[in-house]
């Protein structure tokens, strides 16, 4: 089993509200082969969103907004 983005499935969960659909990624999902979710949704960003971005600090690695709001996502 793969795990897949949502938005290469044709979710509408990109952070503009829009997908990145992938006919190949979408077959899998169809066909059992793989499952999808969205990292960002699940880290608590809504959709649509402010843009973010990975910064890295001390060696670790946090997202943050356009804004400069860190997420509560791990990475």
């Amino acid at each position: 089993m793969l795990l897949v983005s949502s938005c290469l499935a044709g979710i509408n969960c990109k952070y503009s509200g829009g997908n990145n659909l992938n006919e190949k990624v979408l077959e899998l999902v169809k066909n059992g082969e793989a499952i999808f979710m969205c990292p960002e949704q699940l880290g608590g960003l809504p959709t649509p969103r402010i843009g973010a971005e990975i910064i890295v600090k001390n060696g670790k690695r946090y997202v943050y907004t356009k804004e400069r709001k860190r997420c509560n996502i791990r990475i």
